[in-house]
C-alpha cells in the first residue's frame, strides 16, 4: 500500500485512521478521479475477522484495480483492508481460525472482541454474547475497542459524502443488507434488496457464481452491533451492504490463493455495478 500510494501519489493517500489495541497501525487507501476529489464517496472494508483472509485479499486486489481503471470513474473510494490487525497477525502465527481482536478487558477471562459486535447501535443485543470467551462476544461496551472507534471516526468524519459502504466477509456466497439486529425491514428495504439482486447478478457473470441477497437477520442470522446496522443507522448512506465470500467447496474460511483473482473479478464486477446506481442517483439529484 505504501509503494502504490508512492507510485499513485496524484490519485491515492494513504491514511492511518487509528491504531490497534497492540499498537498497529490501521491504514486506509483514499483514491480519487482523475479529475481530483469528489464529494461521493464509495467506502469498502475488510478483514473484521480476522480469520477471513480472502477478504483483506479482494480488498487490495481492489485497491490495484481502481488505480489502474481511475479515468473510468467520478467517486472517491476508500478502502480499508484491514480493520482488525492484531487478530489477523495472530491468525498468521498462532490460530488460523482466530475471529476476534486481541484485546483484554479489565474484567475478561479470555482475549479478544468481535469487531462486528462492538458498534454503538443496538450493542449487546440477540447475536451478540456477553461471555468474553465467546467468538461473538461484543466487548465490554459499544465502541470499546480501538478498532470500531477508528472505524466509526473516520465514518463520521466523511458522513456527508458517504454514498455507499461495502463490507467485506466470507463466507457463504451472500450480499446481505440491514437489519441485523431484527428481522423488522429497512425503511429502504425494497431499494437495498433491488439493488443488491442486480449487483448479485452481475457477480454471476464471470463464472457463474450465485450470491443471494437479503436482509441479515432472515437470510444469515440474527447479529446485533454490527457495523452494517450502525452505519446505515448513523448516515445518510443510501447503499449499505455486507458480501459475504465464497467458501470455494468445503474450505469454509480457508480458501485457495487461486480463488484470489476469480473472486476478486465477482466484486469487482458487482461494485462496478453498484458505482452506476450512485452515479445515476447523484446525475438525478437524489442524493
Amino acid at each position: 500500500m505504501h509503494c502504490l500510494a508512492k507510485r499513485h501519489s496524484k490519485f491515492m493517500r494513504l491514511v492511518q485512521i487509528g491504531q490497534s489495541s497492540e499498537g498497529r497501525p490501521i491504514y486506509l487507501a483514499q483514491i480519487h478521479p482523475s479529475t481530483g476529489k469528489s464529494d461521493r464517496i464509495i467506502f469498502v472494508d475488510a478483514g473484521m475477522h480476522a480469520r477471513e483472509w480472502i477478504s483483506h485479499a479482494v480488498a487490495l486486489n481492489l485497491i490495484h484495480r481502481l488505480l489502474h481503471h481511475n479515468s473510468n470513474h467520478t467517486i472517491s473510494w476508500h478502502v480499508l483492508p484491514v480493520v482488525n490487525p492484531d487478530g489477523y497477525v495472530y491468525s498468521h502465527e498462532v490460530d488460523r481460525l482466530w475471529r476476534k481482536t486481541r484485546s483484554r478487558g479489565s474484567s475478561a477471562r479470555c482475549y479478544g472482541v468481535d469487531v462486528n459486535r462492538n458498534f454503538g447501535f443496538h450493542w449487546g443485543g440477540t447475536g451478540a454474547r456477553k461471555f468474553s470467551c465467546d467468538p461473538t462476544y461484543g466487548g465490554e461496551s459499544p465502541f470499546s475497542e480501538p478498532e470500531t472507534r477508528a472505524y466509526r471516526d473516520h465514518v463520521l468524519r466523511h458522513k456527508p459524502s458517504l454514498k455507499a459502504v461495502i463490507s467485506l466477509h466470507c463466507y457463504g456466497q451472500l450480499l446481505l443488507y440491514p437489519w441485523g439486529f431484527t428481522s423488522r425491514h429497512h425503511p429502504k428495504h425494497e431499494p437495498l434488496h433491488q439493488i443488491g439482486e442486480k449487483m448479485a447478478r452481475a457477480m454471476a457473470r464471470s463464472r457463474g457464481t450465485l450470491y443471494t441477497s437479503g436482509q441479515v437477520h432472515s437470510t444469515l442470522y440474527p447479529a446485533s452491533g454490527g457495523a452494517l446496522d450502525w452505519v446505515s443507522a448513523s448516515t445518510e448512506a443510501p447503499f449499505t451492504y455486507t458480501i459475504e465470500l465464497p467458501d470455494t467447496g468445503t474450505m469454509g474460511f480457508i480458501t485457495m490463493p487461486s480463488q484470489i483473482e476469480p473472486i476478486a473479478q465477482e466484486v469487482w464486477d458487482g461494485l462496478r455495478t453498484l458505482r452506476q446506481e450512485v452515479y445515476q442517483l447523484y446525475r438525478e439529484k437524489k442524493i
